[in-house]
């Protein structure tokens, strides 16, 4: 008898075990998703365009 309720201790808790992991798990992932990144609604002024050869100088400047 004294076996069978230590199987059953040791199920409930697994059970609960299992379930805190889970319910981390799941708090982390909706908590990753809905956090998100800020929206810029401000648009950036080109000062020239792709074709201009100020462009070109600054895209292919050495680092």
């Amino acid at each position: 008898m004294r076996s069978r309720k230590m199987k059953r201790s040791s199920t409930r808790f697994g059970t609960i075990a299992w379930t805190m992991v889970f319910t981390l798990a799941a708090t982390l992932v909706v908590l990753n998703f809905s956090s998100g990144e800020k929206k810029l609604d401000e648009q950036i002024k080109r000062e020239y365009s792709v074709q201009d050869a100020q462009y070109q100088q600054a895209l292919w400047w050495p680092r």
